[in-house]
């Protein structure tokens, strides 16, 4: 069960259960775009309002399918990894480093199958295999220790998806804030998975697996931009793009004038990317550093660029907002510990207006 590219076609199934039936080509696209409506994702919006950036935070992303039913019913979906990495990763597989290493803690194993590092971001794929039900949907309570980035930043996502009984395959992405603008060629890190949460009931089964990785960089070209656009005194800058057989990594940061910190609170940025063949790319926002609210470095992730494209065409937008007074609320919370549930008082703020900036398009020559 080492290759979970493969072991998704080893699920039994009594396919007697089931009629077989011609699939057009408007089929293939209503199931596609049935299942990209089932992946829950909280960051995978282009924009985020920004948070301290030495805060590591954490995003959950589950599939709301029925997987091995999914994996036998249609044959367009026989790789479950063939549909995450349709919406931004591209060849993942043939480019991973195997690693295949397994811990065993409380009677759940955790392999880690493969890893990719492309200079910026680690991507991991997971194998669980338990001795008892952990959920329908679940997550790692894990713990990242990089070397020379003890310190930094970063943002996580996962998914994680239940094949069997008791069995669980899973994707983790990593970006690490101090590289977005300064990548490196390898990379050294120690992964201490702590816990498994099940998402339904918060319930947690504690283990220690840990795991310590070393990585080299997939090679890739960068293409250095440092081009700005300017409106209503906010400026964006295009700094570098890295393009690799997977994706495309865009480092980008803003400045905002002093008129406009003084009349709003928050500004949210995002980046719509397309090529001169007419291709919108999707894409994965991370986090951000600075030393203000206001005045940050970013970087998103987008799709592999598409064969022929010569320039990519780069739109910031903005959104300024104008937010209240602080006021309390009260609040339900659930202690993911103990079931119990408490009330509380909660911080919140009503928006009060906001503004939108469309900022003139920054162009990429590719060639260059």
């Amino acid at each position: 069960m080492n290759d979970i590219y493969e072991m998704i076609n080893d699920i039994e199934i009594d396919e007697s259960e089931f009629i077989e039936m011609e699939v057009d080509e408007v089929e293939v696209k209503r199931v596609k775009n049935s299942l990209r409506k089932n992946i829950k994702k909280s960051n995978k919006s282009r924009g985020k309002w920004i948070a301290t950036a030495s805060i590591a935070s954490t995003v959950i992303i589950t599939l709301g399918i029925s997987f091995p039913t999914y994996a036998k019913q249609i044959p367009i979906i026989g790789n479950i990894f063939e549909a995450l990495e349709d919406s931004i990763y591209k060849n993942y597989k043939e480019n991973a480093n195997e690693i295949n290493v397994t811990k065993e803690s409380n009677g759940i194993s955790i392999t880690i199958n493969d890893a990719i590092f492309d200079g910026t971001n680690i991507t991991l794929t997971y194998t669980i295999e338990s001795d008892k039900d952990l959920g329908e949907t679940i997550r790692l309570w894990d713990w990242f220790k990089i070397k020379g980035y003890e310190h930094s930043g970063n943002t996580t996502s996962s998914s994680f998806i239940k094949i069997a009984d008791n069995t669980y395959i899973g994707q983790e992405n990593i970006n690490i804030f101090d590289l977005a603008q300064n990548p490196r060629e390898n990379i050294e890190f120690t992964l201490d998975i702590k816990g498994i949460i099940n998402n339904d009931d918060m319930s947690e089964i504690k283990g220690k697996w840990k795991f310590d990785i070393s990585l080299e960089a997939i090679k890739g070209e960068t293409v250095v931009v440092n081009k700005s656009v300017e409106n209503e005194g906010v400026t964006a800058t295009i700094d570098r793009l890295t393009l690799n057989p997977m994706s495309t990594f865009i480092a980008f940061s803003q400045g905002v004038s002093k008129d406009v910190r003084q009349k709003y609170d928050g500004i949210m940025m995002e980046l719509e990317v397309k090529d001169d063949l007419g291709n919108i790319y999707l894409s994965d926002a991370h986090g951000s550093t600075g030393d203000t609210d206001f005045n940050l470095s970013s970087s998103i992730t987008i799709e592999k660029v598409k064969e022929g494209a010569s320039h990519l065409i780069i739109t910031p937008k903005v959104i300024l907002k104008d937010l209240g007074e602080v006021r309390y609320v009260e609040q339900e919370s659930k202690d993911g510990k103990t079931g119990e549930t408490h009330m509380g008082l909660a911080e919140t703020r009503d928006c009060e207006g906001f503004k939108e900036i469309i900022l003139d398009d920054i162009v990429v020559d590719l060639n260059k």
